[in-house]
């Protein structure tokens, strides 16, 4: 029969000899620390465990304040083992001051970190104007109509998300070991998601590529076929809902709010443009899904729930004939934590002044038109499937 007591006391004194003769070794006491937490487990002793988890919880402080002033880049990494304490101490419960404290210290590390170890570098981009001046000529000289259709089917105002890919393949393959690394997004100095795997690493930079290549098309050929139109059709926003009211996935009860949000754009109120727009962006995909007879809710514990945008992008994604690069277009500026997030950040109230741009609410309206001129046509099944 196993002596747990004499187990115990050779964990600690394993946990002690750690500390004492080897730097740097808190994996190596934490360990034993989790071995500590399963024979007490074993020994059916229910506060030992938590007390033993308490350490673990604790240990991770330790290791973070150490890292912190030994480690180059030392907030950065301080952060990772505050999160790892904060979740320790989540698990356990009943710690609310220590998880609230936890917090403010990882925004401070990442604050830190922003301010002494990470350095923005930034790039110039320039296009020949040559290319400018060629891609607005292609929107002189036409009906509003026509720039909308233009605007629609333009193949330079949208990326697509499987040359994305491609783009990250070959990205993998000069800078293996940046491939190799777990990547973070982090908002407001705090870590909000953490891509570990492999699969989440290339959809991460996948997705980064994707992001630059809408915004650098957005901020070159976007903006010059927008300043086409309002120079050619001052009277582009009445224009605009006029051919809306043709559309079938738009409802006549979404066109004054499109409308306002237009409008708002046009005389440069971006803040409105953008809190109007985002959501009835969103509303018009809902109305589509639910013109495919798919209910855009579900039941919980007898409640209903309307479905997430992302859920309603999921369903889209397997729908025949939806372009898919303008649904990935929706979801990585408005719902993707690992993209802009445009739609959550909204909604959630964390969207500082500076970050309603013109630009972002043109995107909007171009997302707009690329999302409204569908019918749905439904399918009869053949004869020789229907049941008799």
């Amino acid at each position: 029969m196993l002596d747990f007591e004499h187990l115990i006391l050779n964990i600690e004194a394993a946990i002690k000899y750690y500390a004492e003769n080897e730097i740097d070794s808190y994996n190596l006491q934490q360990g034993s620390m989790k071995q500590m937490v399963t024979v007490y487990k074993l020994m059916g002793k229910d506060q030992k465990v938590k007390e033993a988890k308490i350490r673990i919880a604790e240990s991770f402080i330790e290791e973070a304040e150490w890292k912190k002033e030994n480690y180059p880049s030392g907030n950065s990494v301080a952060a990772t083992f505050y999160e790892k304490a904060l979740h320790a101490y989540m698990d356990i419960g009943g710690f609310k001051t220590k998880v609230e404290e936890l917090k403010n210290k990882i925004k401070e590390a990442h604050a830190a970190a922003f301010e002494k170890e990470f350095r923005m570098t930034k790039i110039p981009i320039e296009v020949d104007k040559k290319i400018i001046d060629s891609h607005r000529e292609r929107y002189k000289g036409r009906s509003t109509l026509e720039v909308f259709h233009l605007l629609i089917t333009d193949p330079n105002l949208i990326p697509s998300f499987e040359g994305a890919k491609k783009a990250t393949v070959e990205h993998a393959k000069k800078y293996v070991l940046m491939h190799l690394v777990s990547q973070s997004v982090i908002r407001k100095n705090i870590r909000v998601k953490t891509y570990e795997t492999d699969d989440d690493r290339f959809y991460f930079f996948t997705l980064q590529n994707f992001m630059l290549d809408y915004q650098f098309k957005a901020k070159f050929f976007l903006v010059n076929a927008y300043c086409a139109l309002k120079e050619e059709h001052p009277n582009w926003v009445a224009e605009m809902i006029k051919y809306l009211k043709t559309l079938p996935l738009v409802k006549k009860n979404r066109l004054k709010l499109i409308e306002k949000g237009l409008s708002a754009f046009e005389r440069e109120d971006y803040i409105s443009a953008i809190h109007i727009l985002v959501f009835q962006i969103e509303g018009i995909l809902r109305d589509t899904v639910e013109g495919l007879r798919i209910a855009p809710f579900s039941y919980h514990r007898g409640e209903m729930r309307i479905k997430k945008l992302w859920d309603i992008l999921e369903i889209l994604q397997k729908v025949e004939g939806i372009d898919k690069d303008i649904l990935m277009l929706v979801r990585t500026s408005l719902v993707d934590i690992g993209g802009e997030n445009l739609r959550n950040d909204l909604a959630h109230g964390i969207l500082d002044y500076d970050e309603f741009t013109g630009l972002r609410a043109l995107i909007l309206i171009y997302i707009l038109l690329k999302i409204t001129p569908y019918d749905i046509i439904r399918k009869e099944k053949p004869e020789s499937d229907v049941k008799q």
